[in-house]
């Protein structure tokens, strides 16, 4: 109980005192980037606007106050409690057009815890889905938001940045997607002792939104590389050349020459004459022909 009362006290300190807005340069270093991009650049962002309502006092606005308060919280002592909703909206104009949101990162810094026994708080971050003004924004007049958170982070009760993740809401307000009416942190123990107070635009250490954007890579089409069609070779079918059966020319068949058998021409038979019957006193020369084989002799 002693530690929640320190806490406390340093709450209501901060609370009632109040600092006055102090204009500063952020030196931040790139965050790691997302996505391709040709060159990458980071821009820190502060609030435009930011406030916190509370359950327990529905029609007072805490527009001025140095601190926004997420959670339970309650005085030590007294009566007095509080259940609250932050509300942060930053202006994005300052991104130039045509740009590619590669990451984005809220930060708010913690200054003082309301936990009984809990040790952290889970908080989540949701987008909201109305108008509102940081002078007219109350408990009962509060912006609609969505249900399901965009992200979350874990709040302990050491005083640092905490962060929450807030790239694809920033990508959607960038693209118009949807209007941007800023952010809204919830506990997600808002029926249990356990709060965090975080420092406000109104503090020493405004709320911050770390934004890398670049410009996009052109998506190149890739030209086809032409393939060409090899015109396949066509090999000529070998169409033997049909040698023609060589018909073998028939060699006659010589007929003999007949030599013609010579015809002996037959002597003739001598037919005997009559003996001459001699004459005496007569005496005749007589020539007869002899026929031989060819020739004849006379």
């Amino acid at each position: 109980m002693e530690k929640k009362g320190l806490g406390l006290v340093l709450f209501l300190t901060v609370a009632v005192v109040g600092l006055s807005v102090v204009v500063r340069p952020h030196a931040e270093g790139p965050l790691p980037q997302e996505g391709e991009v040709n060159a990458a650049a980071s821009i820190t962002l502060y609030p435009v606007a930011d406030s916190w309502v509370d359950f327990h006092d529905p029609s007072h606005n805490h527009g001025k106050a140095n601190f926004l308060y997420v959670g339970y919280g309650k005085q030590a002592g007294s009566s007095l409690e509080w259940l609250g909703r932050a509300l942060v909206r930053f202006d994005l104009s300052a991104i130039p057009h045509g740009m590619v949101i590669q990451s984005a990162t809220l930060q708010l810094r913690l200054m003082a815890y309301y936990d009984s026994i809990y040790g952290s708080l889970t908080i989540n971050m949701h987008r909201i889905t109305s108008n509102w003004s940081e002078g007219g924004v109350t408990w009962s007049a509060q912006p609609g938001h969505t249900t399901s958170a965009y992200s979350s982070a874990s709040v302990g009760s050491t005083y640092t940045w905490y962060s929450w993740d807030a790239t694809t809401l920033v990508r959607e307000w960038y693209a118009g997607t949807y209007p941007n009416y800023g952010m809204m942190l919830i506990s997600t123990l808002e029926n249990a002792d356990i709060g965090r107070a975080f420092v406000s635009r109104e503090g020493t250490d405004d709320p911050r939104l770390l934004i890398t954007y670049g410009t996009p890579i052109p998506t190149r089409t890739p030209v086809p590389t032409r393939t060409p069609t090899r015109t396949p070779r066509v090999s000529p079918t070998f169409t033997p050349t049909r040698t023609p059966t060589r018909t073998p020319t028939s060699i006659p068949t010589r007929t003999p020459t007949t030599s013609p058998t010579p015809t002996f021409t037959a002597r003739p038979t001598r037919t005997p004459g009559p003996s001459p019957t001699h004459v005496p006193g007569t005496v005749k020369q007589l020539w007869l022909p002899v026929v031989f084989v060819g020739w004849t002799l006379r």
